[in-house]
């Protein structure tokens, strides 16, 4: 070893930079290569997966933009939909809309004598309920009751509209009215036989 640090030290001056210079080069190639190389490469993979999860951020962004306007969009059919069935509902539920007439009558001062079902008729998309009415009362009275059938959520058609007058009742006119009115009810066959006919 002693004689090596010998031969070093008799080495002209040029020499010795020369070697000092290659030691130091062949240090620095070896630490680029063990620490930089690697530190440069990390660099360049982050900031791949940077772009690429920026990227990844504004599709997220956009798809969650179209979700909430389909959100908005199925909310809107879906309230539709409960409308819809309000006015033409898959059940006939006679009860019901006997109790929404009394109740019509009653908030316009009527006196319903008479609530009967006639025959149903089956339409294509439909079947027409008629129910046969008779009240007793003022004429405003019936213009305000066929208003509130006019305003109930299910459809209600009134018809064969007769109206008679009776003798007046404490300085009052009242009129006897015989109607029908028809409600309807959505057809679940109709729905059958579209489901039929496209599987042929």
């Amino acid at each position: 070893m002693a004689g090596t640090t010998d031969k070093l030290l008799t080495l002209p001056t040029g020499s010795k930079v020369a070697l000092v210079l290659a030691l130091m080069f062949g240090l620095g190639g070896f630490w680029y290569l063990t620490f930089y190389a690697d530190t440069i490469d990390e660099i360049k993979s982050q900031t791949s997966r940077s772009i690429q999860l920026a990227k990844q951020y504004e599709d997220e962004k956009v798809q969650e933009k179209n979700l909430k306007e389909l959100e908005r969009v199925i909310e809107a059919l879906r309230v539709q939909s409960n409308r819809m069935r309000s006015a033409l509902p898959e059940t006939l539920d006679l009860d019901d809309f006997l109790q929404n007439v009394e109740n019509a009558a009653l908030a316009a001062g009527l006196k319903l004598i008479e609530f009967v079902p006639a025959g149903q008729t089956q339409e294509s998309l439909y079947v027409r309920i008629p129910v046969k009415l008779k009240l007793v009362g003022r004429y405003s009275e019936l213009v305000s009751f066929f208003d509130s059938l006019r305003s109930l959520d299910r459809i209600v058609n009134v018809e064969n509209i007769e109206l008679a007058a009776q003798e007046r009742n404490q300085a009052r006119q009242l009129v006897e009215a015989s109607c029908i009115a028809t409600t309807f009810m959505y057809n679940p066959v109709s729905k059958q036989n579209a489901t039929k006919g496209g599987k042929k």
